[in-house]
């Protein structure tokens, strides 16, 4: 349950840092649909888009999200690894699943957008920037620097590591917090 804790407010956090510090939206948070491990966007933890006003071309932000109180080469080496499944590109099955959210939504514009990068055959890499996002006790500094210079792929990369003191201890008052304002 603890794991499974850390990873959801990475993921929360890492999408408030999205929608707060870059130009992409996330407008499908997949915590809000989270029913089990088979879910649609298994295997991306978030997507960001952002349409380029000059010809409607939709861009992508595909961004995994390690929480670790003590990250290493290893967790980037993991985050890294599933940045790169799919040639690096997000998932069909992913971008369907948010396409439908937001019919639901009323949401259209965006949803045909998606549709239509689909449709026109494969996403470039151009259009595709990764992000790996790391929530910690400990500077992971080292290891995302790291990780971007050994990179030598097409797509571009972001890398964020966000410290908070006793990141354990913070992930257990978030949750003590939302039970007792929530609760029966």
């Amino acid at each position: 349950r603890k794991i499974a804790q850390s990873a959801d407010l990475g993921e929360i956090i890492a999408t408030e840092y999205i929608k707060g510090c870059t130009d992409y939206s996330v407008p499908i948070n997949r915590l809000r649909w989270k029913d089990s491990r088979d879910m649609s966007m298994r295997g991306d933890d978030v997507i960001g888009f952002r349409i380029l006003e000059e010809d409607d071309r939709i861009l992508f932000l595909k961004v995994e999200s390690k929480s670790k109180a003590n990250p290493n080469s290893h967790t980037v080496k993991k985050a890294r690894e599933s940045l790169e499944k799919n040639n690096g590109l997000p998932t069909n099955h992913a971008l369907a699943f948010i396409s439908e959210r937001l019919n639901e939504l009323g949401k259209e514009g965006l949803s045909d957008a998606i549709a239509r990068a689909q449709l026109q055959g494969r996403i470039s890499y151009e259009q595709v920037t990764h992000m790996i996002f790391i929530f910690s006790e400990a500077n992971s500094e080292v290891f995302l620097k790291s990780d971007l210079k050994d990179y030598n792929g097409k797509i571009s990369q972001l890398s964020v590591g966000l410290r908070v003191n006793q990141h354990q201890d913070f992930i257990v008052r978030v949750f003590d917090g939302i039970v007792n304002n929530n609760g029966p």
